[in-house]
C-alpha cells in the first residue's frame, strides 16, 4: 500500500544507470563539426591503476555514433578491444613475412610469399591504414584482380597469403579482428585434369626415355613414387646395395636469384627408407660402378665426404653450390657431372612427350600412378602412405589413388553376375 521507500528506489536506478555504462563507464559522444562526433570512453584500468581512454571520430548521424560507441564498449568489456596503431597493411605483410613465413617455411615458399606480398598485394593494399581496413576493401583488391583476367585460383592464393597475415597479426594483437574472414574465395572451375593411370600408359612412357639422359629419372619415379626434387636430390650413399633400400634425406629445388640447392624434404615425414626394385637397384649401381672406376673408390668417398661437409657446416636448411661438377648426385650428366637441375629436367621431359605424341602427362603423375598401382595390387593404405612420406593415409586415399579401367569394368561384371 505505502510502496517501495525512495532511498531503495534510488539505489535500483543507481545499479540500472551503471549497468548501462558498462564495466568502466559510459563515456560521452561530442560533436566537433556537423556530420562529425567524437567518442571518448573509458579502456581498461592499467597496471598503474590510470584509465586509459578510447577515442574514436565518426562521421555520420548521432545514431551512427551511439552504435559505434556501443560496440567499442563491448570490446572493451570482453577484452577483445585492441589499441589503434600508425601500422599499415604493408607493414603487417612485411613483420608476417620476417617473423613467420621465413622461419617457418621452405626457402622457395618463402620466396613465393614475399613475390606475392611485393607484387600483388601491397601496390593496392599496402598503403591502407591496418586499424581502418574494411572487408568492402579486400572484396574490391579480389575482384580487381579477376576483372585483370587473374585466374580464380591464384586469386584465391592471394586472398589466403593475406588472410594469414591479418590472423598473424590477431594473434599479435597487432589488430582486433581479421576482416578477411568476411570475403569468400571466388568459385573455381569444376574441370579436372583426366589421366588414364593404367599399367600400359605408364609402360610406353617408361618406353619413350628408354636410353636418353633422363631414363634413371624417369625410372625411380615410376618404381618409388618419389616427387621429382627427391630424385633429382639422391646421392650415391643414399642408396643401400646391400639392403636394397634407398633413404630420402633431401630435396633439390631452384630460387629465383639463388640458383639450385639441397634442402631438406617437403615435411618430416617425407625423410624416409624404402625399398627398391631389383631391377631399379642394378640399374643404379651398374652407373656408381662406372662412376668408381672413372675416378677410383678413394676419390668418389671424397666426393660425397665433401658434400656432407657442405650440408654440416651450412647455416640453414638449404645448401647452395656450384653446379658445373656435382659428381655426388646419382642423376648428374654422365659425361661431365654438371647437376641435372629442375629446369634441364622439365624441358627434355617435355620434349620427350611431345615427340611421343603423350599430351597432359607432368612428372608429378608417376607418383600418382605409383599409389594407385599400389591400391590395385592389394597394399593396404598405410604402407602406400608410408612409402610416399605423406602425414597420413588420407592424403593418399582422397588425392593420389585413382580408379582403374580395369577395377570399373571387374566392378561392372561383379553386379552383373549379383543381379543375374
Amino acid at each position: 500500500m505505502f510502496g517501495r521507500p525512495r532511498w531503495e528506489v534510488r539505489l535500483r536506478v543507481a545499479k540500472k544507470e551503471k549497468e548501462a555504462r558498462g564495466r568502466y563507464g559510459d563515456g560521452y559522444i561530442k560533436e566537433r563539426s556537423p556530420g562529425h562526433f567524437r567518442i571518448i570512453i573509458p579502456g581498461i584500468p592499467r597496471a598503474d591503476n590510470k584509465r586509459s581512454q578510447v577515442r574514436k571520430t565518426v562521421v555520420g548521424s548521432k545514431r551512427d555514433a551511439v552504435r559505434v560507441k556501443r560496440s567499442l564498449q563491448l570490446e572493451v568489456e570482453r577484452g577483445t578491444y585492441v589499441q589503434p596503431t600508425k601500422l599499415t597493411v604493408g607493414d603487417l605483410l612485411d613483420d608476417f613475412h620476417a617473423r613467420y613465413v621465413a622461419v617457418n617455411y621452405v626457402p622457395r615458399s618463402a620466396q613465393a610469399y614475399r613475390y606475392s606480398i611485393d607484387s600483388k598485394i601491397k601496390p593496392v593494399l599496402g598503403s591502407v591504414a591496418l586499424s581502418s581496413l574494411t572487408w568492402q576493401q579486400i572484396e574490391d583488391f579480389r575482384d580487381g584482380l579477376s576483372a585483370a583476367g587473374m585466374k580464380a585460383t591464384s586469386v584465391n592464393q592471394l586472398l589466403a597469403v593475406l588472410k594469414r597475415a591479418l590472423g598473424w597479426g590477431v594473434k599479435r594483437e597487432l589488430v582486433a579482428v581479421n576482416v578477411g574472414d568476411k570475403v569468400s574465395d571466388l568459385p573455381v572451375s569444376r574441370r579436372k585434369k583426366t589421366v588414364d593411370y593404367s599399367v600400359e600408359h605408364f609402360k610406353k612412357l617408361k618406353e619413350v626415355f628408354s636410353g636418353t639422359e633422363v631414363e634413371l629419372v624417369v625410372t625411380i619415379g615410376l618404381y618409388t613414387g618419389l616427387r621429382k626434387g627427391e630424385v633429382l636430390g639422391l646421392w650415391w650413399d643414399d642408396f643401400d646395395f646391400e639392403t636394397g633400400t634407398v633413404t630420402v634425406r633431401r630435396g633439390l629445388a631452384h630460387m629465383t636469384k639463388v640458383g639450385p640447392y639441397w634442402s631438406l624434404p617437403k615435411t618430416e615425414s617425407s625423410v624416409r627408407v624404402i625399398p627398391v626394385t631389383a631391377g631399379l637397384l642394378s640399374m643404379v649401381e651398374n652407373k656408381f660402378r662406372a662412376l668408381e672406376e672413372e675416378f677410383g673408390i678413394e676419390e668418389v668417398r671424397g666426393f660425397l665426404a665433401n658434400a656432407h661437409r657442405r650440408v654440416d657446416e651450412a647455416d640453414s636448411d638449404f645448401v647452395s653450390f656450384d653446379p658445373v661438377f656435382v659428381p655426388e648426385q646419382v642423376c648428374s650428366w654422365a659425361g661431365d657431372h654438371r647437376l641435372l637441375s629442375l629446369l634441364s629436367f622439365d624441358y627434355r621431359y617435355r620434349r620427350g612427350l611431345e615427340a611421343a605424341e603423350i599430351s597432359g602427362l607432368v612428372f608429378h603423375d608417376l607418383r600418382h600412378h605409383f599409389a594407385t598401382a599400389l591400391q590395385h595390387l592389394g597394399v593396404n593404405e598405410t604402407t602406400t602412405s608410408q612409402l610416399m612420406g605423406h602425414v597420413n593415409s588420407k592424403i593418399t586415399k582422397s588425392v593420389y589413388t585413382h580408379a582403374l579401367t580395369e577395377d570399373m569394368d571387374r566392378a561392372m561384371e561383379l553386379l552383373d553376375d549379383y543381379l543375374s
